[in-house]
């Protein structure tokens, strides 16, 4: 069963991303005009009310017509009010259509006509115990949720006019962002397996933006089938990876994770080849699949900043040498910490390491290939990838070439907490050994969390 409800709205005026065309059966040279500010499917918790944004010009008559449970009403002046059937309604359908008739004030024949898809699913909370920086996302198909009034880790509030996917690292990862009512929604795309629907691995980045379309924030979406021993103090693989293995050439390249500049949140992607011989710089944006790159640009006035590098998630800022290749023109050493900071880029509950974390650090004995085995403190024996770097002046991923003869000169480097004059300092290993030394801050290094 299906109905039509009413509704009178004046002229209405207001910026939209995305207009759709609508033709009349008049031949008036006024004609009325009608458009969805976002057509994707608006999803649902049970009960709730959400607001549709439009813009019409010359409309003298809305129609809606609505699923059974549903319903849809005048809002204010670019939007219009839809409520979904509470859990206890039996008889409500849980999804289907939403259709608009808009008739013109010029013509009463001139008719517009457009729909679009509602439908009920809960989002499940990765914020409920605690903000973070970074979520891990393990289920395909779900929906999910999180709190975007607050930077990270801290309590200064932020007030988001909406949300974009900044990145994804596949086409097929994450869709559906949207913000409403102080959170950001999305969700997880499945593959199919033997039958069986599996989640699809990878990274992303979501933001919320003020009106202007300036970024306010972002989050890192980790998706991954991989979830945290909460007995072990170090995490198993890097952040942002999806392997904890060197056992064939596709886990060596899924084992390395995402590269961190000192002090920032933002993770930047991985190479193309666990070799290092192409960067894989290249990043899939919107439902339309258009790309975008890691922009290169160098410290100053107005990019050394930390206000600029949260408002530029994809901007790699490279040091200069009178800066000692910091990234910031002004050094900050408390934007990472061992206490967890508003700018760690951890999940809830973990934080990026000490120096002191790594001190009981001791080969296994295994075979060096692009990483080895470590006996880690209050971890067991884990698999530790020999990631390399994104270079402090140039921004471009280094660590060993195929050439024979060349794979032990590939090399780890890990960030730590701990600041050591202009620079920080970080684990580092190769075939060689391991330590931990100074590093210049505007280098891309490896994270691997250890727990709260």
């Amino acid at each position: 069963m299906r109905r039509q409800l009413n509704s009178r709205l004046a002229s209405l005026f207001a910026a939209t991303s995305l207009m759709l065309v609508g033709t009349g059966c008049s031949n008036h040279k006024d004609k009325a005009t009608f458009a969805f500010a976002n057509t994707q499917t608006k999803f649902f918790e049970y009960g709730e009310t959400r607001r549709i944004g439009i813009v019409t010009s010359g409309v003298a008559e809305i129609f809606f017509t609505v699923p059974e449970g549903w319903s849809a009403a005048e809002g204010g002046s670019s939007y219009f009010v839809v409520t979904a059937p509470d859990a206890q309604d039996a008889q409500a359908e849980l999804s289907g259509t939403l259709g608009i008739k808009a008739v013109s004030a010029y013509d009463e024949l001139d008719t517009l006509r457009y729909t679009i898809g509602v439908e009920i699913k809960p989002a499940i909370d990765l914020s409920a115990a605690a903000t973070a920086n970074s979520y891990i996302v393990t289920r395909p198909d779900v929906r999910y949720k999180f709190k975007a009034t607050v930077k990270g880790n801290g309590t200064e509030s932020i007030d988001p006019f909406d949300a974009a996917l900044v990145w994804k690292s596949s086409t097929q990862l994450i869709d559906y962002v949207d913000y409403f009512d102080g959170y950001v929604y999305f969700n997880t795309v499945s593959k199919t397996e033997n039958g069986a629907a599996r989640l699809r691995e990878g990274n992303a980045v979501i933001a919320v933006r003020d009106a202007e379309e300036n970024i306010l924030w972002s989050w890192h979406i980790w998706s991954t089938d991989y979830t945290p021993d909460p007995d072990e103090r170090f995490m198993s693989r890097n952040l942002g990876a999806m392997s904890e293995s060197n056992a064939t050439d596709l886990d060596k390249l899924r084992s390395f994770g995402l590269y961190y500049q000192w002090g920032r949140k933002d993770p930047f992607i991985y190479a193309d080849a666990y070799d290092h011989t192409k960067d894989h710089d290249m990043f899939y944006q919107s439902s339309q699949y258009r790309v975008a790159y890691v922009t290169v640009v160098e410290t100053g006035a107005e990019t050394g900043t930390a206000a600029y590098a949260a408002a530029h998630p994809l901007s790699f800022i490279v040091g200069t040498e009178k800066g000692s290749y910091d990234w910031l023109q002004s050094p900050d050493t408390a934007l990472w910490g061992p206490v967890k900071t508003v700018n760690d880029p951890c999940p809830a509950g973990w934080r990026v390491p000490s120096a002191a974390d790594f001190t009981a650090m001791t080969p296994t004995g295994a075979a060096f290939d692009y990483g080895t085995m470590f006996a880690t403190p209050d971890s067991g024996d884990q698999y530790w990838a020999a990631a390399g770097r994104r270079s402090y002046y140039n921004g471009i991923l280094t660590n060993s070439t195929v050439a024979a003869g060349r794979t032990p000169d590939c090399y780890g480097l890990y960030w730590t907490t701990d600041a050591e004059g202009a620079d920080s300092r970080a684990f580092h290993f190769d075939a060689a050994g391991h330590g931990v030394q100074p590093h210049h801050r505007a280098a891309g290094l490896s994270v691997r969390c250890v727990r709260e």
